[in-house]
């Protein structure tokens, strides 16, 4: 866990959530991955961690935050077009949420397992975002 929390902390970004209190009760990190010529000719953010306290969990709370990361992304990195979302193969609840949300792109050796990773234009996912959880 410290490894991980280092590598946000250091290449990447991690966000958190409070409840009324001032307890954390979420986080989420992030990568912003910049176009490379030959690998990929957009820049992209790679969302490979989610984290809620398991009483607040649900759908509702998911698209939420997932709006609130994408919005966060548009502001402070407005070079950034494309949203990959990455979860364990073995986890089809998570897998299945993704597929509403953005494609299948296929499958990478992640740190922990095969990881499903899908992918989608920001502005395509935050319409889905939307018409899935209207404000």
């Amino acid at each position: 866990m410290v490894t991980i929390l280092y590598g946000y902390m250091s290449d990447g970004h991690l966000h958190y959530g409070v409840d009324e209190a001032g307890r954390i009760v979420g986080a989420s990190g992030f990568y912003i991955q910049p176009a490379e010529e030959g690998v990929r000719d957009r820049g992209s953010v790679l969302i490979d961690v989610g984290i809620v306290d398991k009483d607040r969990r649900g759908t509702r709370l998911f698209l939420r935050g997932m709006r609130h990361m994408i919005d966060y992304v548009s502001d402070n990195y407005p070079e950034i077009e494309v949203v990959r979302l990455c979860a364990l193969s073995d986890n089809p609840y998570l897998c299945k949420l993704y597929a509403k949300i953005a494609p299948f792109e296929g499958t990478r050796e992640g740190s922990v397992g095969q990881e499903s990773v899908f992918s989608g234009e920001i502005p395509q996912i935050r319409y889905i975002l939307n018409r899935l959880n209207p404000l």
